[in-house]
């Protein structure tokens, strides 16, 4: 009812004289579209590649040359050593940070489809401005609890709610948050050792020739590691440590035990602890 009478009433609301759409305005709803597109589709291939092309690559490819390397019994030794270790190696790295990347997949596209946003009774601690007024979501019809933001891409609000990945075509809230820093943490590591394999195999030249696809393949996940280790970093110190989310980066009014709107930079940081 409250929502309701803050609503202007459809008699009341002046329609705006409308105009044909210009050449301009047509075309850039259409790049908007196609930049949607490849925001949703493009970036998850490429993460589905860098998890299923190094396995490929390692366990298929380089496995099978080094393996045959055994028949020569002044070689067999150390090559078997070496694909069993570079093997043990890959799988720990890869299961480290596919299983984080599945749970925050889980977290998405299964808890948060079913999640009912919860009205929070006033007073709350945090409002939305100096007046103290409630921070209200019209989209969901609810008094938004602290730290609770509206999810553009889910169309309803989500308890710290950060941001949608497009690598994974997910969004970052409670749920998965810390999920979601593990993988960011584990995936850099298995793209330098992949990278690290791939200069193995290009500084021989016996290996070079017959495992080009390694080669390759260590080549782009040498490049895709300098952004990932760059992503990692921000995401580290501004959720991990900072405690900062994307909605709250200039600040909230919080308030205080007077009764009174404070804005306040940063008041989750806890510090170090």
């Amino acid at each position: 009812m409250f929502l309701a009478t803050l609503r202007p009433a459809a008699e009341d609301v002046i329609p705006l004289p409308t105009e044909g759409k210009t050449f301009s305005q047509r075309l850039r709803k259409v790049l908007e579209r196609v930049l949607a597109v490849i925001h949703r589709t493009l970036f998850p291939f490429l993460m589905l590649l860098d998890a299923a092309l190094p396995i490929y690559a390692i366990d298929v490819r380089l496995m099978k040359y080094l393996l045959s390397l055994t028949e020569n019994a002044h070689v067999s030794k150390p090559h078997t050593r070496a694909a069993i270790t570079i093997s043990v190696i890959f799988g720990i790295l890869w299961l480290l940070w596919t299983v984080p990347l599945g749970y925050c997949l889980w977290s998405h596209y299964w808890v948060a489809r079913r999640w009912k946003p919860v009205s929070t009774p006033l007073p709350n601690k945090q409002v939305s401005g100096k007046t103290g007024e409630p921070r209200l979501c019209y989209r969901c019809n609810i008094f938004m609890p602290a730290r609770t933001y509206h999810c553009p891409v889910m169309d309803k609000c989500l308890p710290h709610y950060d941001h949608f990945c497009p690598w994974w075509a997910g969004g970052v809230w409670i749920h998965n948050l810390k999920a979601y820093l593990l993988f960011l943490a584990f995936l850099p590591p298995y793209q330098a050792f992949v990278f690290g394999i791939g200069m193995w195999v290009a500084a021989d030249k016996d290996k070079r020739s017959s495992c080009k696809i390694v080669m390759g393949t260590g080549i782009a996940c040498g490049a895709a590691l300098v952004l990932s280790t760059v992503i990692m970093l921000e995401m580290w110190i501004r959720l991990g440590f900072w405690n900062l989310l994307t909605s709250e980066h200039d600040g909230c009014f919080l308030v205080d035990d007077a009764g009174v709107p404070q804005e306040i930079k940063d008041p989750w940081d806890q510090g170090w602890r």
